[in-house]
Order: C-alpha cells, then structure tokens, then sequence
C-alpha cells in the first residue's frame, strides 16, 4: 500500500473481502476511519496507519488463540 488514505473498496480488495465486512468492522471499532469533508459531500477513508493496526491485532489475535496453556507461564 503507497498511499496514506484508502476508500472501504480499495482495502476490502486489498485485503481480499467484501466492502460490506469492511464497514462492518469500522462499526464494531475492529479498523479506524475517518470522515473527510462535512454533509452529503462527507467521504470515509480508512489510513494506512489504521489498516496496519488492524492487521497486526488480527495476528495477535491468532498468536494467542495458538499457545497452548501449557506453553503459559506464570
């Protein structure tokens, strides 16, 4: 990704999901976003910085849910 601001299409294609699974995880708060302009004319865009903060959640999320708890100490 070389640019620093994405429309929900763009990272729903580069992420390889649909746009409505994108707007549904800026609901739930799971990616950031921001609306630029004010009214009808108002546009969401999702930052780069954002989708990098989602996807590295997302592999922690999968790092935690693989360690067995044997593998935990205390």
């Amino acid at each position: 990704m070389d640019k620093d601001l994405y429309t929900p299409k763009e990272v729903a294609e580069r992420l390889g999901v649909n746009k409505a699974h994108i707007y549904n995880l800026i609901k739930a708060g799971a990616i950031g976003s921001s609306n630029i302009g004010a009214g009808k004319r108002a546009v969401l865009r999702i930052s780069t910085k954002d989708i990098s903060k989602y996807l590295q959640d997302c592999k922690q999320k999968t790092v935690e849910s693989t360690v067995a708890p044997d593998d935990v100490t205390t």
